[in-house]
């Protein structure tokens, strides 16, 4: 992928987010997923 396209899925990713914490979006994430293993550090990233 190029810079320039992870530049643009950064900010899509952003825009999606709102106003919610990296700690909400990542439990939100894992709820969705079934899984427990995503938390803020990956969301932020």
């Amino acid at each position: 992928m190029s810079t320039e396209r992870r530049r643009e899925f950064g900010a899509y990713v952003a825009r999606l987010r709102g106003t919610k914490s990296q700690r909400a979006h990542a439990a939100l994430l894992c709820e969705l997923a079934g899984t427990a293993t995503l938390t803020r550090n990956e969301v932020s990233r």
